[in-house]
C-alpha cells in the first residue's frame, strides 16, 4: 500500500505506511524482505528533501546487511549513496560508479530497472557515459511487455531528458506525453516528483495541471527560502531576453543561434540567471519568472 500511495505522490501517506511495514520486518527479523520498503521509503525521502532521513536508510541498511551477501542490496545501497551524493550537490565516488557499470556490462539484458535509472541520473550528470538512448528504448519495450507501468512512466520520462538533452525535442515531448498519459490514465504521477528534469519545461503544454502541482512541490520543499526582491533589477536585458526563448522551449543551440552568441556564451548566460532566481532548473526558472512577472 505504502508503494501505491508514493505512486500517487500521497508522501505523507506512503512514509507512513512504509515505515509500519519497514517496523514489522525488523521486529520479525524477516531479513529477505529488506530492500523495496528501504528503496520506496528513500524516494519518498528524496521528494520531500529530507537528507537526514535518506542517509539514516543507507546506515539502516548497511547495519543489518554488514555480515550478509546479499548482491541486490549491495546495488540498492550504492544507487542510493549515488542519489544522496547528487542531491547534496556531491559528485559520486568513482568505486560506486564503477560498481554500477560492470553489473550492467555483466548483465546488460536484464539490468534491474533501478540501476539503470541511476545510471541514466550518472549520464545526465556527466559521470558516466554507459547508457545511450538505444538501450532505454530497449528496456522501455521490455517493461511494455510485461507492464509495469511506473517503471515505464519513469523510463519515459529519462528517455525525454536524454533526448531534450541531445536537442530531438518532438522525440523528447512525445516521451513526455506517455508518461503525462500513464498519469492521466493511473492516477500515477510520484515518478514525476522524484525526479528534477529540465524536459519539464514542455509540461505546460502538454499537462498544465500537473506542471503547476510540480512547481508547488518545488516551492514547498525548497531547503532555502528564495529572495525575491530586486530580481528585475538585477537580471539584463539580454538574461530577460534568454528567459523568454527558455520559455518557448528553446535549446541552448536554438537559443545561440537565434540571439548570435556561442552555446557557451548561452549557458554561462543561463548559469547567472539560475543563480539570480535561485532555481537549478529551466522547468523551475520559467514558472519563478512568470510568477514574478519578469516573462508572459
Amino acid at each position: 500500500m505504502g508503494m501505491c500511495y508514493y505512486e500517487m505522490n500521497k508522501i505523507s501517506l506512503a512514509i507512513e505506511t512504509l515505515k509500519e511495514a519497514k517496523s514489522g520486518i525488523d521486529s520479525l527479523k524477516l531479513v529477505h524482505m529488506h530492500g523495496l520498503v528501504e528503496k520506496y521509503l528513500f524516494d519518498c525521502y528524496k521528494i520531500i528533501n529530507d537528507k537526514a532521513d535518506m542517509i539514516e536508510i543507507i546506515e539502516d541498511l548497511e547495519y543489518i546487511f554488514k555480515n550478509l551477501h546479499y548482491p541486490q542490496i549491495k546495488y540498492l545501497l550504492t544507487t542510493m549513496k549515488i542519489k544522496n551524493a547528487l542531491a547534496l550537490k556531491q559528485k559520486p565516488k568513482k568505486k560506486w560508479i564503477e560498481e554500477l557499470e560492470l553489473a550492467f556490462q555483466l548483465n546488460p539484458d536484464s539490468i534491474p530497472t533501478f540501476i539503470l535509472e541511476t545510471l541514466t541520473e550518472l549520464k545526465l550528470k556527466g559521470f558516466s557515459e554507459i547508457i545511450s538512448k538505444d538501450i532505454l528504448i530497449q528496456k522501455l519495450q521490455e517493461l511494455q511487455i510485461i507492464k509495469h507501468i511506473p517503471e515505464i512512466q519513469s523510463i519515459n520520462l529519462y528517455l525525454a531528458e536524454l533526448l531534450y538533452c541531445l536537442e530531438d525535442i518532438s522525440a523528447c515531448k512525445a516521451h513526455l506525453k506517455n508518461a503525462c498519459d500513464i498519469y492521466l490514465e493511473y492516477g500515477l504521477f510520484g515518478q514525476f516528483f522524484n525526479k528534477n528534469l529540465d524536459c519539464y519545461i514542455y509540461l505546460g503544454g502538454i499537462e498544465p495541471a500537473l506542471a503547476k502541482e510540480l512547481n508547488k512541490n518545488y516551492i514547498r520543499n525548497k531547503p532555502t527560502k528564495i529572495v525575491e526582491i530586486d530580481i528585475n533589477e538585477n537580471l539584463t536585458n539580454r538574461e530577460l531576453e534568454i528567459l523568454q526563448l527558455i520559455a518557448k522551449g528553446k535549446s541552448n543551440k536554438e537559443i545561440s543561434k537565434a540571439l548570435f552568441i556561442s552555446i557557451g556564451t548561452t549557458k554561462w548566460h543561463i548559469n547567472n540567471i539560475f543563480c539570480k532566481l535561485g532555481v537549478n532548473r529551466r522547468f523551475h526558472a520559467v514558472e519563478k519568472a512568470r510568477k514574478l512577472n519578469l516573462i508572459q
